[in-house]
């Protein structure tokens, strides 16, 4: 993987979820309902999950934007894909079928389900495949002041 696809990358994830934390942030309420009805969480943490969360797709989106905090952006990014796929794994085995609420309706609706599912699990394999090229170029990059 070259720099420009692994500069393209880092932008079209940095897009993604800048663009998925912007609709968040402006109608809390909706996503807090979205959330709900994934019918995973307490009502005791709903509330702090769903103020938190479009908060740190848009740091880490951000992060992403810059090459000092790409790596640290895009572990938050891939924890964050983790937990998706997660959530969205036990609503398909409890049958529950929410709206997804990705990009809380700026770019459509669609309920959760083996699409979804697979969407987000190839990003998330894409992700961690950036991840480990980011980190073992920054390895593999040679230091000027070793040899002084």
């Amino acid at each position: 993987m070259n720099r420009y696809t692994i500069l393209i990358l880092r932008y079209f994830f940095s897009i993604v979820f800048i663009i998925a934390s912007v609709p968040k942030i402006i109608n809390p309420q909706k996503f807090l309902i979205t959330v709900y009805n994934y019918k995973i969480l307490s009502s005791l943490l709903l509330p702090a999950f769903t103020a938190a969360l479009p908060w740190i797709e848009l740091i880490a989106g951000v992060c992403l934007l810059s090459e000092a905090f790409a790596s640290p952006g895009l572990l938050v990014i891939i924890l964050l894909l983790f937990i998706f796929v997660l959530a969205i794994i036990i609503d398909i085995y409890l049958g529950i079928d929410p709206y997804c609420g990705c990009f809380s309706g700026s770019l459509g609706y669609s309920r959760i389900g083996w699409e979804v599912l697979l969407r987000d699990i190839c990003l998330l394999l894409l992700a961690i495949i950036l991840y480990y090229k980011l980190t073992s170029r920054r390895r593999n990059k040679p230091n000027p002041n070793e040899y002084k």
